[in-house]
């Protein structure tokens, strides 16, 4: 079989191709199928265009000459070449999106007669943090126009969480949903580098996930309960400034702990970070954009033998019994929250199982249950 991932972005700055649909395409190529993964790197524009193999995989990187329209039409000139059975859209937007709109538009064109088959793969709920995002009614009219076009207009779809699953199935009841949340690698993860054994409590955000008093609250109540102790934030705001409230509360002082502001970090700044945390955080609140999301950063930190404490909503409720994570009730108070950390790290570092002992889904798996999928949406016509 032919499979053709049409990503919305590059492999650096996000985590979703890199993270999500690679170790999915790795497995798929394991069972002997084509598999293409189509880059376009416009977040990282010092990309080398190209052509890799990663693990039986066919890695292309496109060149971002001609602007959007030049790269989505390179893109699309690939889909035709290639004429995969299966076309898996990684999100319903940017440049992935585009494709869907020209493959929904080609099946049309032909009276359906057309047999790749259009799979969509939701990982989030990019609607549910717009208003964070922008104040713009426009953009945001049009984020959730998007989002359920794509979901309308496919023979398939896989979703990163049950919050999904169940949202794509109210947009269009009669689709085939495959719920593929995010898994363990095969291997484990090495150079680990001393992981855990330092004593700040890293925090990787998009500054959506908790509200600032909360935050603050809790920073209060752990600094109080253990001296000495650093906050690591990790990540960038969604949007520019989104981050500011949280910088101007928690830089205040008044018996708070350091706060140290990486932004974004590499991979190799993760293990640097990773190296001086005693602990990972996870605290969310209970709404519409942590529901729908399936954090694949936990369980990188976690494999790489960092111990996290998460709020128990969404999908965070599936890491409870994995060994190194700490589940805390979603409608704990931000001092409730502090005792489980300062309780956290206050014990010996966990042993951490292997995936399987952890009854946790690999990636193979999970590719595994997706081989089968698109074997029911080409061999039955749906």
């Amino acid at each position: 079989m032919r499979i053709l991932f049409a990503a919305p972005f590059g492999l650096e700055t996000k985590t979703t191709v890199r993270s999500r649909i690679l170790p999915l395409a790795q497995g798929l190529a394991s069972f002997d199928h084509e598999v293409e993964v189509l880059v376009p790197p416009w977040d990282t524009p010092c990309s080398k265009p190209g052509v890799e193999s990663v693990a039986g995989v066919c890695v292309r990187q496109l060149t971002l000459t001609g602007g959007v329209a030049g790269t989505v039409l390179r893109m699309w000139a690939r889909v035709l070449s290639s004429a995969p059975d299966v076309l898996h859209i990684v999100k319903p937007r940017l440049h992935a999106g585009a494709c869907q709109f020209l493959a929904h538009a080609q099946a049309l064109a032909t009276g359906g007669a057309a047999t790749t088959r259009i799979v969509l793969d939701i990982d989030d709920w990019e609607q549910a943090w717009s208003p964070s995002a922008t104040s713009r009614l426009a953009v945001r009219a049009v984020l959730a126009w998007q989002e359920e076009w794509g979901m309308r207009h496919c023979h398939g779809a896989t979703a990163a969480s049950q919050w999904l699953v169940h949202r794509i199935r109210n947009v269009n009841p009669g689709v085939p949903v495959l719920y593929l949340p995010n898994g363990w690698a095969t291997e484990p993860a090495g150079n680990s580098r001393g992981v855990g054994k330092g004593t700040a409590i890293l925090w990787f955000t998009r500054f959506t996930e908790i509200d600032v008093g909360w935050m603050s609250r809790f920073w209060s109540a752990l600094s109080s309960r253990s001296s000495g102790v650093r906050l690591l934030v990790a990540g960038e705001p969604v949007v520019p400034n989104l981050d500011l409230p949280f910088r101007a509360e928690l830089g205040k002082g008044g018996g708070q702990g350091p706060v140290e502001w990486l932004g974004f970090l590499t991979r190799e700044q993760i293990l640097q970070a990773t190296a001086s945390a005693r602990c990972a955080i996870a605290p969310a609140r209970l709404s519409v954009d942590n529901m729908a999301k399936c954090s694949v950063r936990l369980l990188d930190l976690n494999q790489l033998g960092l111990p996290c404490v998460v709020s128990s909503v969404g999908e965070q409720k599936r890491y409870r019994a994995v060994p190194g994570v700490t589940s805390v009730p979603g409608h704990a108070s931000p001092e409730d929250f502090a005792r489980s950390v300062a309780d956290a790290c206050g014990e010996a570092p966990p042993r951490f199982k292997d995936a399987d002992a952890q009854g946790m889904p690999n990636w193979t798996e999970l590719a595994l249950h997706l081989d089968r999928f698109y074997r029911r949406l080409t061999e039955d016509g749906v």
